[in-house]
């Protein structure tokens, strides 16, 4: 049934993500992405529900998301030209996670948990590390987008022209 489930969902996203017009050269859109990145990505949720039975509610709520979070990036990749939103939900989520991973860290650091260590183990220097080069980068681009776009000032919407496989010069070409 998951199988099921999983195929219909990368049937589900071909349908969304088709084209109106033939791309001018192979790797102009995302076409071959996508059917190199949906397959993998329905066999990988495959894998994280087989053992969805023996999960708790929490396991359950995070594999949950984390598999949305993964359909979500493959929209971004597939159809970066309809789907202008889905980039900055996976950034956004990243950013938001080395936030949490931050917030943690202090909390343990304050019951009296390491300040420093390795760089494998979790410690409150390596939160901030992580947050000053992932979460704060994949925020700025969530709030922003590229070339500087805001969400709230109406210039959030990429027009054609920034977007290369529409084939128009934009103002920088």
């Amino acid at each position: 049934m998951i199988p099921l489930l999983a195929a219909l969902v990368g049937l589900g996203l071909a349908w969304l993500t088709r084209r109106q017009q033939p791309p001018r050269a192979l790797l102009s859109g995302a076409g071959p992405y996508f059917w190199v990145l949906a397959p993998v990505i329905a066999l990988f949720t495959w894998m994280m529900l087989a053992g969805w039975d023996e999960n708790t509610a929490g396991q359950k709520v995070g594999i949950g998301g984390f598999i949305a979070l993964m359909w979500v990036l493959v929209l971004a990749v597939a159809s970066p030209a309809r789907c202008r939103w889905a980039p900055r939900v996976v950034t956004a989520s990243v950013a938001l996670t080395y936030a949490w991973y931050f917030l943690s860290e202090v909390v343990r650091a304050l019951d009296g948990g390491p300040l420093l260590g390795s760089r494998s183990e979790p410690t409150l220097l390596n939160a901030l590390l992580g947050l000053l080069c992932f979460g704060v980068p994949a925020g700025a681009y969530a709030l922003r987008g590229r070339r500087g776009h805001s969400l709230w000032d109406g210039s959030g919407q990429d027009t054609p022209s920034d977007d290369p496989a529409s084939g128009h010069a934009g103002p920088d070409a």
